[in-house]
């Protein structure tokens, strides 16, 4: 099974953790109290989590890695992000998502409840996406390069969402055959498959990965 996504909520390793971006910690200090995974995509619905200034830090991160001959190790990959922060850009952002994008607010939507209901119950909660294995496709100057275009194209809809209108799309999320597709599959495609701690009566059971 290669280049799976996974979205973790997990205790911040340090006090502040998340709060504004900073690279990772290379290996998991935490436990993951909930995960959803995914395999080949980024889906639509994470992004919501991650604010401009973080993709900006995360793209940053990699050309450095990238110039220095280093390799997409977690801290240069991964996107950390407190769930004070992560639940308010994404709650604030998700009524014009969802008017421009029919279908999508009630997914959305129960996703974002499902990942609040495990951050709850999690002390000092902090969201991550642990990207590595798909960036690792990305991994040579000129595919970095399309990653970086396609993620600002992808995540820049949750900030201007008119712009999901636009017959400009990529593979990275999906987006349109998500939209397209009937329960399951778009909660899927949207927002992965709950591994750990979600909720305990999905709908419907989404594809295996």
């Amino acid at each position: 099974m290669g280049n799976r996504v996974t979205c973790i909520v997990r205790s911040a390793a340090t006090v502040g953790e998340g709060a504004v971006p900073a690279p990772a910690h290379d290996e998991l200090t935490t436990e993951a109290v909930g995960s959803w995974d995914v395999q080949y995509l980024l889906p639509f619905g994470w992004c919501g989590f991650v604010s401009p200034a973080f993709w900006a830090a995360h793209l940053d991160r990699l050309s450095a890695a990238m110039n220095a001959g280093d390799g997409p190790d977690p801290s240069v990959t991964d996107v950390v992000v407190a769930w004070p922060v992560a639940e308010r850009v994404f709650a604030q952002r998700l009524p014009g998502v969802a008017a421009a994008l029919p279908g999508v607010a009630e997914p959305l939507g129960r996703f974002l409840e499902d990942v609040r209901s495990v951050a709850v119950r999690t002390e000092r909660p902090v969201v991550e996406l642990v990207l590595g294995e798909l960036v690792e496709m990305y991994w040579d100057e000129e595919d970095l390069e399309r990653w970086s275009v396609d993620l600002r194209r992808e995540t820049g809809f949750w900030d201007s969402p008119d712009t999901a209108r636009s017959d400009e799309r990529t593979e990275l999320t999906e987006l349109d055959r998500a939209v397209a597709s009937r329960e399951p599959e778009r909660s899927f495609l949207l927002t992965g498959e709950w591994t750990l701690g979600g909720s305990p009566a999905p709908r419907d059971f989404p594809p295996q990965l």
